[in-house]
């Protein structure tokens, strides 16, 4: 398993391309998990499509576009809808079937809840592919990781993640803000392991346990 955690869609700007281009192939196969989004945001399937729906979605042109930057065309892409009875039935045959799972930003303790409502934690933790996402689709992938506060979230707290990645935390959307440095501080005092700052331009790579970082990145210790 190869893992990419960053904070924006995937795109290809010239801060990641040359690197993002040796993980992700035009015959790769896609399996988007949008499961971050806010409860009361999205409580039936219109809501759903209004976010991710091939025609109108907000997000599906900026996420699908991405990927056909790497040559991956739109038949290799498959979005798991979340009311969809059939994808809740056949997840763990899509996880198997793909190359490359992405997890879209979002809430981070909302996806962990609806990846367990799908029973899909063993099938992403034996997953030998490419995982990849951004804010809260990186944040999942930890061990454990703390929350900062901000608009979605009140209060500092730690979140147990899928337990594939381990000894690191991240710091998500990095500006060096006081919060977030305070954040980072407690974080450490508490676990004393590093944390990565990630900045909207940045990325950490995790291939055979070796962390690569690129574009904006800080680490603390």
């Amino acid at each position: 398993m190869i893992n990419i955690l960053h904070m924006e869609n995937i795109s290809a700007e010239p801060w990641c391309f040359e690197t993002f281009k040796n993980y992700i192939h035009p015959t790769d196969k896609v399996l988007i998990i949008p499961f971050s989004f806010k409860r009361n945001e999205v409580q039936s399937q219109q809501d759903f499509d209004a976010l991710y729906h091939p025609d109108s979605g907000k997000y599906y042109s900026s996420i699908t576009n991405g990927f056909h930057s790497y040559g991956i065309p739109a038949s290799h892409i498959y979005w798991i809808n979340y009311f969809s009875t059939e994808d809740k039935t056949n997840a763990k045959q899509l996880v198997r079937e793909a190359d490359i799972i992405y997890f879209t930003g979002g809430l981070p303790d909302q996806l962990k809840v609806r990846l367990i409502e799908f029973d899909l934690i063993d099938s992403l933790q034996q997953f030998n592919g490419l995982i990849m996402g951004f804010s809260a689709g990186a944040m999942i992938q930890l061990h454990r990781a703390h929350v900062t506060p901000d608009d979605d979230y009140d209060h500092y707290f730690y979140m147990n993640g899928l337990d594939i990645l381990h000894g690191f935390d991240i710091e998500c959307h990095f500006e060096n803000t006081p919060v977030q440095q305070n954040a980072i501080k407690k974080a450490i005092s508490d676990y004393h392991l590093p944390v990565y700052g990630i900045g909207d331009k940045g990325a950490v790579i995790v291939e055979d346990r070796q962390l690569t970082c690129i574009g904006d990145v800080h680490q603390f210790i």
